[in-house]
């Protein structure tokens, strides 16, 4: 009991002095490869320094790893405290902002041009790293190979691993031409009280909103005349995309998807390419959702912004995914979270039937299908694209709710106009019980009286 207050006792002091967030400098005793860093520390502990708390970005962590002699001295921050096996995690890391959340990160626009040398060879990918000390990958598919060094530019910039994603300073993206409007035109269906502003004033949902959904409902008819119809037709190309490091585009669409569409075929760029095409030219249904976030709500994270899902789907074809908007706010990327295909997937299949039944468009937009490493044009318009399809979202969700406020309406009406009959009859049967008694007669006669008068 004794000895254990004492090991209580000495862990309050130790974290007291040595608690999470204190900062230290120490010497490496000890570098274990591939990952690990010795230090020396206080009280009989030992530090331990992870390759993966050295940087934000990894490459930069792994060449500060390779770079690290023993003796060396270095600045680290307490994370953690492990008593049993009397060690201390340390950071590097976190005494530094990450590299997306400083001006340097946020002056990078895509279509910058830097000069840039090969550090490593992965995969399908290359690292590479700028002469200003920018890390990034560019795919291997898009050089021709063997090279040392090369010029690239930004196709975008990966916020969450302080990396850039290259492509040589060379390729020229053209712009996709968009979708005409008289096919637009061809499937449209729009209510007679939403085929305008002044219509929907004039009729029962109008005169019962409020001014703030007036409002939304002006937006959406500014941006877009024919904002009620049942598809989705902007100028807007959209472009959807692998995520990086994608095990869905690995295995599922990589070692599934081109052997069932075709016919046992295997991964090459010639048959990625050609179901990437074949993908784009599907039709499909479109629907889109916007949620608060999670970590916001329970306080994990600084990331204040919403959640934004999107799926394209048809009998055949199920895309899932999430909209990506960088911390500078000028990037947006439409990711590919989920793939399905056949019928064989029963929550797909499920999925399917959630989302035609709520909320759902039919797709008539140009749409173009990426690989991880696919370029996106550098004056693309997602963000252009993202706020119609939020804005049509919210009408249509706003317009329904008034259909269901003014069938409550209905009700309430119905049942005052109920109480007005019964009122009515109230006083209907009042006046009958004021009468006077009365006889019919078939005939009466003026009969002069003995005295002169009228009797």
């Amino acid at each position: 009991m004794i000895e254990s207050e004492n090991i209580s006792s000495f862990e309050q002091k130790f974290t007291r002095l040595y608690g999470k967030g204190t900062v230290i400098e120490t010497n490496i005793t000890a570098i274990i490869k591939p990952s690990q860093i010795i230090t020396v520390f206080y009280e009989g502990f030992a530090g331990r320094l992870s390759v993966l708390d050295m940087s934000w970005c990894l490459p930069e962590g792994e060449e500060k790893f390779r770079n690290s002699k023993v003796g060396d001295r270095i600045k680290c921050v307490v994370l953690s405290i492990d008593f049993q096996n009397k060690q201390v995690m340390l950071s590097q890391k976190h005494l530094i902002k990450p590299l997306s959340d400083t001006i340097k990160w946020e002056r990078i626009e895509r279509g910058d041009e830097f000069q840039a040398d090969i550090i490593d060879e992965l995969n399908d990918t290359l690292l590479v790293k700028t002469t200003k000390g920018h890390y990034g990958l560019i795919h291997k598919s898009l050089l021709k190979l063997p090279l040392e060094s090369l010029k690239v530019k930004v196709n975008t910039k990966l916020d969450y691993s302080d990396l850039l994603s290259f492509v040589p300073a060379s390729l020229e993206i053209a712009n996709e031409v968009s979708i005409k409007e008289e096919q637009a035109n061809e499937f449209s269906f729009i209510e007679e009280d939403l085929q305008s502003f002044y219509k929907f004033k004039r009729s029962l949902l109008g005169i019962n909103a409020s001014d703030e959904i007036c409002e939304i409902i002006q937006k959406g008819f500014d941006a877009d005349e024919r904002i009620f119809s049942k598809e989705i037709a902007t100028p807007y190309p959209l472009y959807i995309q692998f995520e990086v490091n994608s095990s869905i585009y690995e295995s599922i669409f990589k070692q599934q998807a081109i052997p069932f569409f075709y016919e046992g075929a295997t991964y090459n760029e010639e048959s990625e390419r050609a179901l990437l095409e074949k993908l784009a030219k599907e039709s499909y249904w479109f629907k889109i959702n916007k949620r608060g976030n999670r970590r916001r709500e329970n306080g994990n994270g600084n990331n204040n912004q919403d959640v934004i899902d999107f799926s394209l789907f048809n009998e055949q074809l199920n895309f899932f995914g999430e909209v990506q908007i960088s911390k500078d706010k000028k990037e947006y990327r439409f990711l590919i979270k989920n793939f399905s295909f056949g019928h064989n997937v029963a929550t797909a299949s499920e999925a399917k039937k959630k989302n035609a039944k709520y909320g759902s468009f039919l797709f008539l937009n140009q749409l173009k299908v990426l690989s991880p490493f696919g370029t996106l044009p550098f004056r693309s318009s997602q963000k252009d694209f993202l706020d119609f399809v939020v804005l049509k979202t919210e009408c249509f969700e706003t317009i329904n709710s008034l259909k269901l406020d003014a069938g409550e309406i209905l009700k309430q009406e119905g049942r005052t106009l109920a109480i007005i009959d019964k009122f009515l009859e109230y006083q209907m049967s009042l006046i009958d019980d004021k009468k006077e008694n009365t006889i019919f007669v078939d005939k009466f006669e003026r009969i002069p009286s003995q005295t002169g008068g009228v009797s």
